[in-house]
């Protein structure tokens, strides 16, 4: 059930009663659905306080874009409404691989500011669990950072998000900044916590984005650099759980032009993960065509991740068709240096897996990298098919090395389940 349309009590303090543009308001919970009056606030007024001691509903879709030179000072709680079959139905349409948000929220010159203690709660177990008994379901986005210029946001802690936490779409001169995003499921489904597409923050059709400082949970890409995600910086980053620091996916429309370039990625701790840095692009018939070059991705601390560095032109492609229709993504000037830590064993020896089609893949270059997988799983393998790695770790890649698949690579030697050893521990020998 949506809860029944309420109003919020805004206290306006203005200068003076005449000016349509309020001062200062501060906003308190009316126990309904307060969307209507944030809404209403962050559109009149010129500073926005949320007290600490406020929780406000987002109990129907929220559009708070168009702003103008508001700081919203966010210091207590926003909750989302849990009704699953609402969001279904009344969500936001968001273009981009045809989702939805549940929030949009933007403007020019703009802050959002947390001071340490403001939190959103997504109710995504609410979600999670309702996607065990339809798969289909796709669940909105939290939060979507839509056409912004200029754009704070800052000091937050984010739980349980539906779907992806934070879109940057369609905007420049972002700063995000000092967050805490834990999207954990309590259930699991198909062998794996439910929480899947629980991406941190992801960047698409937008320039000049910095994030630092971010601590993520969850069970997607920790953060990703979509399609058109160009002069990013990135750093001081802890991830847990996630599918890694991800380029991509990309190519996967057809006839489409997918770019992402210059990118800087630099002190990240990442654990528990299927991937580390990752590049991936589609390949087979019928898809898209683009680039990825000037990408850097340094001091990694690795631990327990199951392909720690990968390249994957043919992502989500059976290998034969890949063979037959190589991906149109060509991946150039792609950096990987002071690298360490360690795999987990799932893919074997893997340490590092990359894979290109033929002659897609240019100046790849890996320097100062040391990540090794159990001994149990036998010799680490650093992996590479149809591209020359540069750097001084050169020496150590095999061509069509074992890799169980890991990063798509696919030989003879692979096992039916891709898996070999976990954790260490053999489970199963190569075939």
């Amino acid at each position: 059930m949506v809860p029944a349309r309420s109003f919020l009590f805004i206290m306006l303090f203005a200068s003076f009663a005449s000016c349509q543009v309020q001062t200062n308001c501060t906003l308190t919970a009316s126990g309904g659905d307060d969307s209507p009056a944030i809404e209403q606030a962050f559109r009149g007024c010129v500073e926005v306080l949320i007290p600490e001691t406020e929780n406000l509903l987002i109990g129907t879709k929220l559009n708070t874009t168009g702003l103008s030179k508001v700081h919203v000072r966010f210091l207590g709680n926003l909750t989302l409404n849990p009704d699953v079959d609402y969001w279904r139905d009344n969500a936001f349409n968001v273009t981009y691989q045809e989702n939805s948000a549940a929030w949009l929220f933007g403007g020019k010159d703009v802050i959002l500011d947390g001071e340490g203690t403001g939190t959103i709660d997504g109710n995504g177990q609410t979600f999670y669990d309702a996607r065990i008994a339809n798969d289909s379901l796709r669940p909105p986005h939290l939060m979507l950072a839509y056409k912004g210029d200029n754009l704070v946001i800052r000091n937050l802690n984010i739980r349980q998000s539906p779907r992806w936490t934070i879109l940057v779409h369609s905007s420049k001169n972002v700063l995000i900044h000092d967050l805490n995003i834990r999207s954990r499921s309590d259930t699991w489904a198909l062998g794996r916590e439910s929480n899947r597409e629980t991406d941190g923050v992801d960047i698409y059709d937008s320039s000049y984005v910095t994030l630092h400082s971010l601590r993520i949970s969850n069970g997607d890409d920790c953060m990703s650099f979509k399609p058109n995600a160009t002069n990013i910086f990135i750093s001081d980053i802890w991830c847990n759980g996630s599918h890694g620091v991800s380029v991509g996916s990309l190519g996967e429309t057809d006839g489409q032009k997918d770019i992402v370039r210059n990118v800087y990625v630099n002190n990240v701790t990442i654990q528990n993960s299927e991937n580390g840095p990752r590049v991936k692009t589609w390949g087979g018939a019928g898809r898209g065509y683009g680039y990825v070059d000037q990408i850097v991705f340094s001091n990694f601390q690795h631990e327990n991740n199951d392909s720690p560095i990968t390249i994957d032109n043919c992502y989500k492609t059976d290998s034969d068709e890949c063979l037959a229709n190589p991906s149109n993504m060509t991946v150039s000037h792609v950096y990987f240096t002071n690298q360490h830590g360690t795999a987990s064993g799932k893919y074997g020896g893997t340490g590092v897996a990359l894979s290109c089609s033929v002659g897609k893949c240019t100046d790849i270059h890996l320097d100062n990298v040391n990540v090794t997988a159990p001994s149990e799983c036998g010799a680490t393998v650093y992996a590479n098919s149809h591209l020359n790695v540069q750097g001084n770790v050169a020496y150590k890649f095999v061509s069509d090395a074992d890799t169980y698949g890991a990063g798509g690579i696919l030989t003879n030697n692979s096992t039916d389940s891709g898996v070999t050893c976990s954790n260490g521990q053999v489970i199963s020998g190569s075939s």
